[in-house]
């Protein structure tokens, strides 16, 4: 998939631009084979994996284009819309914001990237399966037919002014997951806003990576909100979303306890969720940890 989202760059982009691959201790022959087809890659390796946000700082301090773009491996620039959107980002989009486009799943239907900022009702929605019914959080389509500005945005892929990227110390290191919602946050605290590009279509295949170890994708999009409202100083969310997140862990351990005779991926998110209880209690009595 790295190899077919750079390719991509090569077959789509018209604009001048430099790509830095930052590579989380990968175990297969990613790094050769990269070196091999595209020589003139920035490619930084580290002997461990750093997770995502601290990958992409690295990124951020050895980039040079007047804008950076941070994207996910499992993405492919689509068609020439990204030479639009990039050129009209460049010329016309505020120092200050922080721009998106539209992601588009595999068969090319559309797939939610932007939301409003959550909150602890939020979680509670998704304890009873109900947030797929009644998401708050989630933009109509109807409304994202056209440029708009929205709370945040899927950290799948964001563009903004390297300057401004810098001012804001990149992503926090802290967040392993929530790290998207965090950096527009800070940017609109700052002054800024976040805009939706639809015209701009970029496949994200999505998932790839928390597929293969559930234990740190599971525990990470649960601690990272607790972390995200304790950095935030949400004492109402914060203490709100602790029995909430207590209560989805329990059934989701229960849940896949009885299903997972019936399928080994089951069986593999019931251990995760005995991983998550354990790291949850970690978080509560210890404060800041990295549940890896």
């Amino acid at each position: 998939m790295l190899n077919a989202c750079i390719a991509s760059f090569y077959r789509h982009l018209n604009s001048e631009f430099e790509i830095i691959v930052v590579d989380n201790a990968s175990s297969d022959n990613t790094i050769s084979l990269l070196r091999n087809n595209y020589p003139e890659l920035i490619i930084v390796t580290n002997e461990r994996n750093l997770g995502f946000t601290t990958a992409n700082n690295q990124g951020l301090s050895i980039a040079k284009g007047k804008m950076v773009l941070f994207l996910n491996p499992d993405t492919e620039l689509r068609n020439g819309s990204i030479n639009k959107f990039l050129e009209n980002c460049i010329n016309e989009l505020p120092t200050t914001a922080i721009a998106g486009p539209k992601l588009l799943n595999a068969d090319g239907s559309f797939q939610v990237s932007t939301w409003k900022f959550p909150n602890a009702f939020n979680h509670f929605l998704e304890l009873f399966f109900l947030h797929r019914l009644l998401n708050p959080s989630v933009y109509p389509e109807a409304f994202l037919t056209k440029k708009c500005n929205v709370d945040f945005i899927s950290g799948a892929a964001i563009l903004l002014h390297r300057e401004t990227a810098v001012k804001l110390n990149g992503f926090d290191e802290n967040l392993f997951w929530m790290e998207d919602v965090d950096l527009c946050i800070r940017n609109k605290d700052s002054g800024g806003i976040t805009q939706f590009f639809p015209d701009a279509e970029i496949i994200h295949y999505g998932g790839q990576s928390s597929k293969k170890n559930f234990n740190i994708s599971i525990a990470n999009q649960i601690i990272s909100k607790l972390k995200f409202y304790r950095k935030r100083k949400d004492l109402l969310n914060f203490l709100f979303s602790i029995p909430v997140f207590f209560l989805h862990i329990i059934s989701r351990i229960l849940l896949f306890m009885l299903i997972s005779p019936f399928n080994k991926v089951f069986f593999k998110k019931f251990l995760a969720y005995l991983f998550t209880i354990k790291k949850f209690f970690q978080f509560l009595f210890s404060g800041n940890i990295n549940p890896t």
